[in-house]
């Protein structure tokens, strides 16, 4: 769980967790293990207590839980300023019981929380692969995982044996009419489910680096905003997509270490394009009227009509660098005008995938494109 600045609250617990002392607490805390697992568990015990409104029963319990941390504490009191103006607290363990009642409340209100993800596939079993591969090595902290998927007659034992190797994902298959089914499914498989938070996904994309979904979730409780784009970052200067070279970089605002924010109307190409199915972290209520309104038959239609219902005023966050990028190999809706390749057809890489073949995806391990989609020609081995 991430605590970067919460609150930057300037308490000195050198003697618990022994680093430098001007760093925050919330910095030193995920410095610590040691330290994050005792707040994280008195924290627990504390919350149970305070939403009882029986803090008093929460004292009685931590007063036997504190003890041996008495010489600890008296550190602590040493090389603070709580002796200030000759002002000695009679109890120590009430201070600390203060420090845990504050650090709960901080925790419960503004740490992150899982999102779930629905991916759509059409006739693609081995770009899908490729995804789901990528997802498994290098995202964690994520809810359900749906894959929606259409599939000719030629594709289903393909489809089949994805799902046999990533059976912890949910497979979900449409039927022949997308036009009644394809909608009911998405709302489904985005509203039943308790987390607060929804990815979307294309089975062209490929994750290329690490990805903790608390932490993003946790950024955007902190900011209010809107979405967590995670296919931008600061080295996205052009729009493959569309036809954009260069695309000037947004003004923004560095929120954390690695997280930035801008908004969407100071803004063009791939950053002016708030409502997108290509992995962004949105907030379940603040997405579920426009998809309640919009009609759709697939993530093409999905997302077109989406995006007319952009607001511009809101803002997005993204990392420094993108976390995933789209390789658009070919078209699988005849009716798509999206620019692509054309390097393969879907046929031809089935043909690949029914040989034992898959998509490398450790050629694309922090590769440096410089637009969400981007033409590569990839390598393929053995599964």
């Amino acid at each position: 769980m991430h605590y970067t600045h919460i609150f930057n609250i300037k308490i000195k617990l050198t003697c618990l967790y022994p680093v430098r002392p001007e760093r925050s607490l919330s910095e030193r805390l995920r410095e610590s293990n040691e330290g994050v697992e005792w707040v994280k568990n008195l924290s627990n015990l504390c919350f149970k207590c305070f939403i009882k409104n029986n803090i008093w029963e929460f004292i009685n319990i931590f007063m036997n839980i504190v003890n041996p941390f008495d010489s600890v504490f008296d550190s602590f009191v040493a090389q603070t300023s709580l002796r200030a103006n000759g002002l000695i607290y009679e109890s120590k363990k009430k201070l600390l019981c203060l420090v845990a009642l504050f650090s709960t409340i901080f925790i419960n209100l503004f740490a992150g929380n899982k999102a779930d993800l629905v991916i759509f596939s059409y006739n693609r079993p081995l770009q899908l692969y490729a995804l789901l591969e990528s997802i498994e090595k290098y995202v964690k902290n994520l809810g359900e995982t749906h894959i929606i998927f259409r599939a000719d007659h030629d594709y289903l034992d393909a489809y089949k044996e994805v799902e046999k190797r990533f059976n912890h994902y949910k497979f979900h298959q449409q039927g022949n009419d997308p036009y009644s089914d394809f909608k009911i499914l998405t709302l489904e498989y985005t509203f039943n489910s308790p987390e607060e938070y929804i990815i979307y996904a294309v089975d062209d994309i490929i994750v290329k680096d690490e990805i903790d979904i608390l932490q993003c979730t946790q950024a955007l409780k902190l900011t209010n905003a809107y979405g967590f784009y995670l296919r931008l970052g600061l080295n996205i200067k052009e729009s493959y997509m569309m036809f954009i070279n260069p695309t000037p970089l947004p003004e923004y605002n560095l929120v954390d270490n690695n997280i930035c924010m801008y908004t969407f109307n100071n803004s063009c190409g791939d950053w002016r394009y708030p409502n997108t199915v290509d992995m962004t972290i949105y907030k379940k209520e603040d997405i579920k009227n426009d998809l309640l309104t919009i009609n759709m038959v697939n993530p093409t239609t999905f997302e077109y009509y989406w995006h007319h219902l952009s607001d511009y005023n809101k803002k997005g966050l993204f990392f420094a660098e993108s976390k995933i990028l789209n390789i658009p190999l070919n078209l699988c809706y005849s009716q798509s005008t999206n620019r692509n390749m054309g390097l393969y057809s879907n046929q031809e890489l089935l043909t690949k995938f029914k040989s034992g073949l898959k998509i490398d995806i450790s050629q694309f391990y922090k590769i440096n494109n410089n637009s969400p989609h981007m033409e590569y020609v990839p390598q393929f081995i053995e599964r």
